[in-house]
Formats: C-alpha cells, sequence, structure tokens
C-alpha cells in the first residue's frame, strides 16, 4: 500500500481517477479531492446528501447523485458546483455518463435524461420499477426492443 488517508464518513463509492486528482465522495455528504501519489487532501466540498455509487466523469467535471435525491455536476478546475438538480427520490445507483448526457435513475424508478451542457433542458420518464441500482442506457434500450 502505497499511503491511507482517512475521511469523515464511509466510502461506500468507488474513487476516480482524474488529471486533477482522486475523487472520493463519502456518506457524510463530503466530496474529497487526494493528491494521487500522497493522499494528501487538496480539497473538500459539503455535498446535498451522501453518495452510496460511484459517480461519472468526462474530465471536467464529476457527476454525483445522492441519497437526498439531488445530481449534482462539479467542475474539477474550480472545485465548485456547476449544477444542481432535484431527481424526485433519492438515488441510491450510480449515474451513467454517455456523449454529452448523463443519465440517473431515482427509487421511484425516474429515469433522468440530463444534457450536461444544458441541465435546464433535463427530462424524464417514469419506468413503474423501483430503483435501486444505477442508471444503465445499454440496458434500458435491449429492454425496450425485447417487449
Amino acid at each position: 500500500m502505497q499511503w491511507r488517508r482517512p475521511l469523515s464518513g464511509a466510502v461506500r463509492a468507488g474513487p476516480l481517477v482524474t488529471p486533477n486528482g482522486l475523487v472520493v465522495a463519502t456518506t457524510s455528504d463530503t466530496l474529497y479531492l487526494l493528491d494521487r501519489l500522497t493522499g494528501a487532501v487538496r480539497s473538500q466540498l459539503s455535498l446535498p446528501g451522501a453518495v452510496l455509487a460511484t459517480p461519472a466523469t468526462d474530465g471536467r467535471r464529476v457527476y454525483l447523485a445522492t441519497t437526498n435525491g439531488r445530481i449534482v455536476a462539479v467542475d474539477l478546475a474550480s472545485w465548485s458546483v456547476t449544477w444542481d438538480r432535484a431527481a424526485g427520490d433519492a438515488v441510491y445507483g450510480a449515474p451513467a455518463l454517455v456523449a454529452d448526457t448523463l443519465f440517473v435513475l431515482a427509487r421511484d424508478g425516474r429515469l433522468w435524461m440530463i444534457p450536461v451542457d444544458a441541465p435546464d433542458a433535463a427530462t424524464s420518464h417514469t419506468l413503474d420499477i423501483v430503483g435501486h441500482r444505477g442508471a444503465d442506457p445499454i440496458g434500458f434500450r435491449r429492454a425496450r426492443r425485447q417487449r
């Protein structure tokens, strides 16, 4: 092991390796940016809820969803919230990023499709399921074709 760093809260989501460092979300509603070589905390950011699943990234931003039903984009360069949207219910699974669209499945079965550069143009569809996992755009396409 190269280094060890205690953080507040449990780490349930997988860490993200980014050009700016290692991004780690915890259940104490905190997002950390760690130095990849030393594990030193470079920065931290308060979040509107706990993150249980691995965030997505496009290299510019980190996209995450919380148990308080928030979908958040964090700019890696400024380490600040770019946008924050309500999901309507808790999100337990990981968001999926496909091209310029973020897919998020809320616990109430609502699938959100959010253009990352125009979050106000987000749309959602009710899938009549309970969402305990992340959004899987490929799986949704396969399921639709099989009906």
